[in-house]
Formats: structure tokens, sequence, C-alpha cells
């Protein structure tokens, strides 16, 4: 019963992001909707808050990911598209 409901929590999570970026991933600023959507931390040790999370592609994640583990810091690649 509780995996379901922080699942439920998750989408939330998801879609209320989405929102907040207009739809649009802000790695590689190609349209992002809600069954493609991961949620990406900023500080990957912090908690899933407002201002820790965005959503991604899956490929965008992945390439952040790759460049954590390579010990690079977010850049301008890396941050939200203004």
């Amino acid at each position: 019963m509780r995996a379901g409901r922080n699942r439920q929590w998750g989408r939330m999570l998801v879609a209320d992001q989405l929102e907040k970026q207009h739809g649009v991933c802000p790695i590689c600023t190609f349209p992002l909707f809600e069954r493609y959507a991961v949620l990406d931390r900023f500080d990957p040790i912090g908690n899933f808050t407002a201002g820790n999370i965005r959503a991604l592609h899956v490929d965008c994640e992945a390439l952040v990911l790759r460049r954590r583990a390579a010990g690079h810091t977010p850049g301008v690649v890396l941050e939200a598209a203004e």
C-alpha cells in the first residue's frame, strides 16, 4: 500500500515541476511530457524538495549523472535554460 502512495506522490511532484518548467527540459530545451520525465536533484544528497529538483528526459538525466561521476560541477550546460 505504501509503494502506491509513493508512486502517486512522485507523479504529483513530476507534474508540478513540469508546470513550473513550462513543459521544457532544462538540459536540451526540448518539450518534456510527464510520461517521459524523471526527477533530478541538484544536490544528490538532499531531499526531493521544490528547490532541489527538476524534471528531465531520461537521456538528459544520464548526461547529468555521467558528468557528476566524472567530477564536473554543474555548469552552464547543466543549469536550467532561461
